[in-house]
């Protein structure tokens, strides 16, 4: 059995290019984080299907090059 990933930290974030810490540290401060988020052992943690949600949000169609 494989297991996934289920959660993912700051540092995940950065590694895939979505955004850098300091980007998702303002964001949640200022209460408007795109990307919810949970403390989880004290660490703030994104869900995969809440990526998943976003990256699809972020998604541009129709652009023909």
């Amino acid at each position: 059995m494989e297991l996934k990933k289920v959660f993912f930290t700051n540092k995940d974030l950065e590694t895939l290019g979505i955004r850098n810490s300091t980007q998702s540290r303002n964001l949640r401060w200022r209460g408007v984080d795109p990307i919810p988020s949970y403390k989880i052992g004290g660490q703030t943690k994104y869900a995969l299907k809440d990526l998943k949600a976003y990256l699809k949000r972020c998604k541009i169609e129709g652009i023909k090059i």
